[in-house]
């Protein structure tokens, strides 16, 4: 199970800065597809249980 993330976690990912910042564009890039990735896989379970 995933932990919701606290309010002291967003404040300190809000001081990380932007994401142009810490990433480059292809690895940008690489973590979208991933996340592409997950969203297709919970769509497709959702599907199949609705």
């Amino acid at each position: 199970m995933i932990k919701p993330i606290s309010r002291l976690g967003v404040l300190m990912l809000i001081l990380r800065g932007a994401p142009f910042e810490l990433y480059t564009k292809a690895e940008a890039e690489r973590l979208t597809e991933y996340a592409r990735g997950i969203v297709k896989f919970c769509e497709d379970l959702l599907s199949k249980i609705q």
